[in-house]
């Protein structure tokens, strides 16, 4: 029991003791009784800002209440932005950085007890520049987030109005356009930096006039005023954005030229330059044609590096569009292209060989060095003018075939010459077809092709001429091979007694071929003038595997409708294909016809006029009779013209002329439309025509089917019985 009882009092005395102790050494916090005291104004100094580097002349005391002192010390909680001078009761502070620290005083009593208080003391920098609150924004009386009534004055809302006079780490000292409910009446405060939108007053850059080669960078660092501005984002407008691009502030130059960039900030400030882009080319010496000033940029408006006078040698270095980029006494700049002048230092004809055909013209073509040349006055000359002349522009007119020279020269004495060539006319080449076994079949009517076959008829008439009705038709298959010679032909079917209705083909007048990529077979579609009237004959014709040959596997006839088409017959027909669709130009009798096969039939669904083949001096002016072969979107028409003369046996002078015409197709505003590319003229003399012991009407030597195959056309033949059977080619 002693024991429990000693314990107990131990304990006891134990927790006196402390509690003695505790009371002895009792530290106070910002109470009524210690207050640091300005001296100067007489108040309670809560907050006080101080610049950097400033000095307060013995500014801060204290002020006790109901206490009595027994020692006291100032202090700074961070030395490095506040150092105190001095340790009596007057002391004074100095602002070393900008930043936030207290002011701390430490009163020990006679009581035992020691007081504490503090003044927030924000070091800060001098700024003069205008901004506003970004957002709804808290106002401190410090540069410090502390809360309560001794540091936040309030909030201000968006676009309040701010001078800011100062700023302290993460914070600007402010006078705020804004009246706070608190016993202070001016403005002053802190607020937060990223709270606040400091407006931009000015951009510039630090060059006006960029130069850069094709392909090269360069980066451009905008200057922006006030330095602090907050609305630094900026937008790039390149005025040719075919000349230079900018991407991540940097400038590329991509084509020759001259462009603005534009540099524009979020509110609205902006800045230009011009940015000049050259294509560098090896050093070439020219001279000013006139003067003129060497200009910074490629552009009319560029500042003046230094005036240039008539006859100053330059070097150009760069194409820069309608400038040069030169060099000049250790300068460099750009001049207007229309006032320098570059010689020709030497010239090349290009062609090998020049060769011009009889009464044709050509222009010859040069090279010269440098390819930049302005002063490009020749003279050119013929060895012999009796076989060609030359114009002053390098055209050539043949005049006899023949070999000579040409040559060209420049003003600086520069020169080149080459062979020319005037060969003799070729004469109008004809392919004959073979005989085939249907030897009473003499007449060939009717010819098409597709790619390097050629399809034809030959047809028995019942009588001579062409007034005979056709007792039978022959459909051929035929190979062109090198050198435009036709082989391999191979009868493919007979068509009996065309002058049943039941018969397909008729007189076979014209024809035209369309591969049918889906069936993998040949259609061909025939014209049977006369015979068939209103209607177009169809025929397949498709590799049989089996037989190892091409055969027809089926023929029929397909009905024409539409505008003048009925019952109507059909002297040619021409298969044209515009944007993806199948159309059929067809010949009814004197008019034309663009049709489309739908719905088992041929529908005409434009009118086509075909062109007037008329020689200036052709009496008769009568058109003779017409065919038409496509090829993409042009459209190649032959046309006959009526010869002079009726017998061309007993007259030395007579001709019939034949004419292929060139055109470009198409579909506009629901018409066709037609431009004319080219046309080719052949004159038919005996020597193209087998002349026998009688007398024969030229008139009757016309040609009924083209079809084009590379660099020829070939044409069949017709006209009576007394007609070869010829293809005809010519170079296009």
């Amino acid at each position: 029991m002693n024991k429990r009882i000693i314990t107990h009092f131990s304990r006891m005395v134990a927790l006196v003791i402390g509690a003695l102790f505790l009371m002895v050494n009792t530290t106070v916090a910002a109470t009524d009784e210690v207050r640091i005291w300005n001296s100067v104004d007489d108040v309670n100094e809560f907050n006080k800002s101080v610049k950097v580097g400033e000095t307060t002349d013995k500014f801060f005391t204290y002020k006790l209440n109901g206490i009595t002192e027994t020692s006291h010390i100032w202090s700074s909680s961070d030395t490095n932005i506040l150092k105190v001078n001095g340790t009596g009761k007057t002391i004074s502070v100095t602002g070393v950085k900008e930043g936030y620290a207290k002011l701390l005083l430490q009163i020990k009593a006679d009581n035992g007890k020691t007081y504490e208080d503090y003044t927030n003391i924000s070091v800060y920098t001098d700024l003069d520049e205008d901004g506003f609150a970004k957002t709804k924004t808290t106002v401190t009386r410090a540069a410090t987030s502390t809360t309560g009534n001794r540091n936040v004055r309030g909030d201000v809302p968006r676009g309040t109005k701010f001078q800011i006079i100062g700023k302290c780490s993460n914070y600007y000292r402010i006078i705020a356009d804004y009246t706070f409910d608190d016993e202070q009446n001016h403005s002053y405060g802190y607020v937060l930096k990223k709270d606040v939108i400091i407006p931009t007053k000015q951009i510039s850059v630090p060059e006006k006039d960029v130069v850069l080669k094709v392909g090269d960078k360069k980066k451009i660092t905008p200057i922006i005023k006030p330095d602090l501005a907050t609305e630094t984002a900026l937008t790039w407008g390149v005025q040719y954005k075919s000349v230079a691009s900018v991407t991540d502030n940097t400038v590329v130059g991509k084509s020759k030229g001259a462009t603005k960039i534009t540099i524009t900030t979020k509110d609205n400030k902006s800045c230009n330059f011009m940015t000049s882009v050259y294509k560098p080319i090896a050093d070439v010496k020219g001279y000013m044609k006139e003067s003129d000033s060497l200009f910074s940029g490629a552009y009319p408006t560029a500042d003046s590096i230094m005036n240039l006078v008539k006859n100053d040698n330059i070097t150009i270095i760069g194409d820069a569009g309608n400038y040069y980029y030169v060099k000049l006494k250790e300068k460099y700049g750009f001049v207007n292209k229309k006032k320098v002048e570059i010689p020709v230092t030497s010239i090349k004809i290009l062609d090998k060989e020049i060769e011009v055909k009889e009464k044709r013209k050509r222009s010859v073509k040069v090279a010269v060095s440098p390819s930049i040349a302005t002063e490009k006055t020749f003279s050119w000359k013929v060895g012999n003018n009796s076989i060609a002349t030359v114009s002053n522009k390098g055209v050539i007119t043949a005049k006899l075939a023949g070999n000579t020279i040409v040559s060209v020269s420049t003003k600086l004495g520069a020169s080149a010459s080459q062979k020319l060539n005037v060969p003799k006319p070729k004469k109008h080449k004809w392919v004959k077809i073979k005989d085939v076994k249907e030897s009473g079949a003499n007449k060939m009517q009717g010819m098409t092709g597709y790619k390097d076959n050629i399809y034809f008829f030959k047809i028995k008439k019942t009588k001579k001429g062409s007034e005979g009705k056709t007792k039978y038709a022959v459909l051929y298959k035929a190979k062109i091979k090198k050198g435009g010679k036709i082989g391999n032909i191979k009868k493919l079917k007979k068509y009996d007694k065309p002058g049943k209705s039941n018969n397909v083909v008729g007189h076979a007048n014209g024809m035209t071929a369309v591969y049918d990529k889906k069936n993998k077979k040949v259609v061909l579609y025939v014209a049977p003038i006369g015979e068939q009237k209103g209607k177009i004959t169809r025929i397949s014709v498709k590799y049989n595997k089996k037989k190892k040959k091409y055969v027809v596997s089926d023929s029929k006839l397909i009905k024409c409708t539409g505008r003048d088409m009925e019952d109507k017959s059909y002297s040619s027909i021409a298969a044209w294909k515009y944007n993806n669709e199948q159309f059929f130009i067809i010949r009814n009798e004197c008019n034309n016809f663009v049709c489309k096969e739908k719905y088992g039939k041929m529908i005409a669904v434009y009118d086509f006029e075909i062109p007037k083949p008329y020689e200036p001096n052709d009496k008769n002016k009568t058109r003779g009779q017409g065919t038409a072969c496509a090829i993409k979107d042009d459209i190649y028409y032959y046309v006959n013209s009526f010869a002079y003369g009726k017998d061309y046996i007993n007259k030395k002078k007579y001709r019939r002329i034949s004419y292929v015409f060139r055109y470009r197709l198409s579909i506009k505003n629901n018409d066709i439309e037609r431009k004319a590319l080219k046309s080719y003229k052949f004159i038919a003399t005996k020597k193209h025509v087998k002349a026998k012991k009688k007398k024969r009407n030229l008139m009757r030597f016309e040609m009924e089917d083209l079809y084009i195959y590379g660099k020829r056309a070939y044409l069949n033949s017709e006209g009576g019985d007394n007609c070869l059977d010829l293809i005809g080619k010519f170079i296009r």
